[in-house]
């Protein structure tokens, strides 16, 4: 019998296992991992009547009417180019769900601020009492929720380049926080990343709104392909429509006039990228509907999202984040801005294949000292002590500069190295992979670790 198969089996592989097969589909997913490694993911397919080759991501396409492919495997896979070639029509997870969701969608994209954005943006359209569905690549496929949706309701995705490159659809409201070089080991050039993204606002018509940020350089290329209303934020200028910071106010703006919004007071996370963030999710806001008393309820009861400069424990006057989310470089720029202290950095993991010099000098002036560890040790040290040897006597030293291996010793050293008033802060600038599975898992180790040191709180 004829048939879906799903590349990569992960979260979204299992959700559209689910939702296809109860359609009575016939499903089959591939993945290059063994069959014991996949455990529950494995045993909930079995359970749903899916068939699972496992150890290989390229099985033979004889028999299937379609292929679905996991975010993770990228366009030019071998196995894509056997679909291409065989005439198999291609989608995603991401495709199926803008096809069958009868609610209007918001989505946010960009390099940097999509999770904290989609959160607040969720939790703003939530206050105004929209029946809310948050989800997409902060880790909950929406896919099987759609039979309870109504056009009455909002659904608010985040949305990843490899989400968004097979995608012929757009949202009704689209967000693009900002783009900076990430994912280059995938996409190979900022182009091709920037081309990736760019389907968030392809497909919209007259009564969609794009919501993009007047700071960021990369935005006239989405203003250039929008087909509905263009709107922005900015935390330096005044856009005639969108929202914008004044004099530490975050303001909503129509047509040239300001409404307050909220003071920058009012935010309880640090860091102007997340006040960026926040008028984002402002701007987008308005244009579903919500109004700003909502808006002005979310911002002032957001404390955050775990992983994403999160205060894990205050201890010897030594305050712990866990910025584990930051894989890449300017990710980890954007949390040294927001600490306005000395910080002991903990950088490293499986490099993205992204420039690291900026940072590099930013951490010579920043910190106190920069604890590498993971696949890329050799790497960012090189990079590291190219900035010191460029830079005037700072506070880094070359001393300072210390390879650890793993998270566990990095944690251990950073204690040692930390005085009373500064940060330890986990901002690998890399992806998690190379040690851990995810970057939620390291951050939940990192938090393990932090909590297990003994000191005089």
């Amino acid at each position: 019998m004829a048939g879906a198969l799903i590349v990569g089996l992960g979260r979204e592989g299992l959700a559209l296992a689910r939702y296809l097969s109860e359609r009575g589909t016939a499903v089959t997913v591939a993945d290059g991992h063994k069959a014991e490694e996949l455990g529950e993911s494995a045993d909930a397919l079995a359970a749903l009547g899916g068939s699972l080759i496992a150890g290989s991501d390229h099985p033979d396409l004889a028999g299937f009417d379609i292929l679905y492919l996991n975010p993770a495997v990228p366009k030019d896979a071998p196995v894509v180019r056997d679909a291409q070639a065989r005439g198999i029509p291609i989608s995603a997870l991401t495709d199926l769900f803008f096809a069958v969701c009868p609610a209007p969608i918001a989505g946010v994209t960009g390099s940097n601020g999509k999770t904290t954005t989609t959160t607040l943006l969720g939790a703003m359209a939530a206050a105004a009492g929209f029946t809310t569905y948050v989800g997409g690549n902060i880790g909950r496929p929406l896919l099987n929720e759609t039979a309870r949706m109504t056009v009455r309701d909002w659904v608010v995705l985040e949305m990843s380049s490899f989400q968004l490159e097979w995608l012929q659809a757009s949202p009704r409201v689209a967000v693009v926080t900002n783009l900076t070089p990430n994912h280059l080991d995938r996409h190979h050039t900022l182009d091709e990343y920037a081309a990736a993204k760019l389907p968030i606002v392809r497909y919209q018509d007259a009564d969609g709104c794009a919501v993009l940020n007047l700071d960021d350089p990369f935005a006239s290329r989405f203003t250039q392909i929008a087909g509905g209303r263009v709107v922005y934020f900015s935390l330096v200028s005044a856009p005639p429509d969108g929202a914008a910071l004044e004099d530490d106010m975050l303001v909503l703006r129509h047509a040239g006039r300001g409404e307050p919004v909220c003071g920058r007071a009012d935010l309880r996370v640090p860091g102007a990228h997340n006040v960026a963030n926040a008028l984002a999710a402002i701007a987008a806001a308005d244009a579903m509907g919500v109004p700003s008393g909502a808006m002005r309820e979310a911002i002032c009861a957001f404390t955050g999202v775990p992983h994403r400069l999160e205060l894990v424990r205050v201890l010897d006057q030594v305050s712990y984040y866990n910025d584990s989310i930051a894989t890449s470089p300017d990710r980890t720029r954007a949390a040294l801005a927001a600490l306005p202290v000395p910080v002991v950095l903990l950088l490293g993991g499986h490099d993205k294949a992204l420039p690291w010099e900026a940072l590099c000098r930013e951490a010579v002036a920043r910190c106190r000292a920069v604890l590498v560890l993971g696949e890329a040790e050799d790497l960012i040290l090189d990079h590291m002590e190219a900035a010191l040897r460029a830079a005037p006597p700072g506070m880094l030293t070359q001393d300072a500069l210390i390879r650890c291996g793993d998270l566990d010793r990095a944690v251990s050293t950073a204690r040692q190295w930390a005085r009373a008033g500064d940060a330890v802060l986990l901002s690998p600038g890399c992806a998690s992979y190379d040690q851990f599975r995810h970057f939620e898992e390291r951050g939940d180790r990192f938090r393990q670790l932090v909590g297990g040191l003994h000191g005089d709180q």
